[in-house]
């Protein structure tokens, strides 16, 4: 299932730092942890203040207390975050460091700035062969360090995981205690020494893209993540920005929206503009609150598809949310954006009704309400998830819709039921064209079967 060795890129291992003889390995840790987690997003190495982390990442109760507990002390690293080590350098356990932080709340301010974990996940499956595996399957998902908990004489020591050797039966771990944990602090414990385990998560960033609505988003490094594909066809570094800087802001909802326009048509599609930082914005002349900003947003074109054709299919896709605009200039392309209003243009005239329901009948809830009206469709339901979903349907509806409203409905109800005579009689009414296709495709889907045979025999 996993390689028999393992060990995280380079520049995913925390630096290396001494604790001494302080007891504040949980905070050194977690600290650890975000160093790499500020590197993913920013691409800069800082550390984090351990000293503030062991005053205040506990319940007020426990203020005064020596050690903290993992799991609250993740919890007020959710809510509190950190400020760096330069703010804070000396290193304190309790209670001088919460007397010390308490004496300068303006770390609580600073620390703000680093909110960079948005909750955890307890890896402590209730064998050790299982919790070995969670703690696996954390490092290669994350690609950053998994905190855990490992037996330590007199009793318990808290440790980024940074790497395996299933012939040691042994994890890879960045220590605290400087060189003395190993070479460059890297040191390794027993697979039966392991406690517990913990997967950090990071903080989604967030940008308000209209009033009373927040999506969130992604952040990737073009020199780390570039190659990471985000769905079949579609990588990071499609994404990123036309200056060449680091940062990518990218929603799911984008990656998930551009591969169904990639499977619809069966063709490359090319990311013109994808995520833009401000400056780059301003520099290009978008529009002060571009979608492309926030990562939600990317202009596009389909190899040999009329931008006005894309555009129809994400219409189906979208219909009552989302952005889309076609453009044909020197470069045309499409705009497509998942915000949660609507939006419609063509050329960049915003205030242009360009709906694509003006083009005919192609919205899927149109199509299945002409349908539904004439009794041909009755789970309206099923048929909007199976014509979003699969194309054929979707043309073969489109279609069958097109032609009710051209000429109504038949009154007298025909009988025909076999696969070759159905697509003959469609194929006459101009409903089909390749009936080789749909003699294959009908045997094979009961659902695509009964509303051929339907349309077949209620139109005239």
């Amino acid at each position: 299932m996993f390689a028999e060795k393992y060990m995280l890129p380079a520049d995913r291992i925390p630096d290396c730092r001494d604790q001494g003889k302080l007891d504040i390995c949980v905070a050194m840790a977690i600290t650890a942890v975000m160093q790499i987690l500020h590197y993913i997003k920013t691409g800069e190495r800082k550390q984090f203040s351990p000293t503030f982390a062991a005053g205040v990442w506990r319940d007020p109760e426990n203020r005064k207390m020596r050690s903290l507990v993992p799991e609250t002390a993740l919890e007020y690293a959710v809510e509190l975050g950190c400020p760096y080590n330069d703010d804070l350098p000396v290193l304190m356990q309790n209670p001088e460091a919460f007397d010390y932080v308490e004496a300068h709340p303006e770390l609580y301010e600073k620390a703000t700035e680093n909110k960079l974990i948005s909750g955890f996940e307890v890896l402590n499956a209730g064998k050790r062969e299982e919790r070995i595996l969670q703690i696996k399957k954390a490092l290669i998902e994350c690609q950053y360090p998994v905190v855990a908990v490992v037996k330590e004489k007199p009793s318990s020591h808290c440790v980024p995981i940074i790497g395996w050797d299933d012939n040691k039966e042994r994890f890879y771990v960045m220590n605290s205690w400087g060189d003395k944990g190993g070479a460059k602090g890297i040191d390794s414990y027993k697979y039966t020494d392991l406690k517990k385990g913990y997967k950090i998560l990071p903080a989604e960033e967030k940008k308000e893209l209209e009033e009373g609505t927040e999506m969130a988003v992604k952040t990737y490094s073009l020199r780390i993540d570039g190659e990471k594909l985000l769905s079949k066809n579609f990588k990071v570094k499609e994404f990123r920005c036309k200056d060449g800087s680091d940062k990518i802001l990218i929603d799911t909802k984008l990656v998930e929206l551009l591969q169904k326009i990639r499977d619809f048509f069966g063709k490359p599609v090319t990311i013109t503009s994808g995520y833009r930082n401000a400056t780059y914005n301003t520099k290009i002349g978008g529009a002060n609150n571009s979608q492309h900003m926030y990562g939600t947003a990317a202009d596009i074109k389909v190899q040999g598809v009329d931008p006005l054709m894309v555009a129809r299919y994400a219409e189906i896709v979208m219909h009552d949310k989302g952005g889309i605009g076609y453009y044909y200039s020197d470069s045309n392309f499409t705009h497509v954006d998942v915000r949660t209003s609507k939006a419609r243009w063509k050329n960049g005239a915003g205030s242009e009704d360009v709906s694509v329901k003006n083009h005919g009948m192609i919205y899927v809830a149109d199509i299945i309400n002409e349908l539904y009206a004439r009794d041909i469709i009755t789970d309206r339901e099923l048929w909007q998830k199976k014509l979003v979903d699969d194309k054929n349907a979707y043309w073969l509806a489109r279609k069958a819709a097109a032609f009710t409203v051209n000429r109504g409905r038949s009154t007298t109800y025909g009988d025909v039921g076999d696969v070759e005579d159905i697509v003959k009689a469609l194929n006459q009414r101009g409903i089909i064209t390749d009936t080789e296709l749909w003699k294959r495709e009908l045997p094979e889907d009961i659902n695509l079967y009964w509303l051929a045979r339907k349309i077949c025999n209620m139109t005239k």
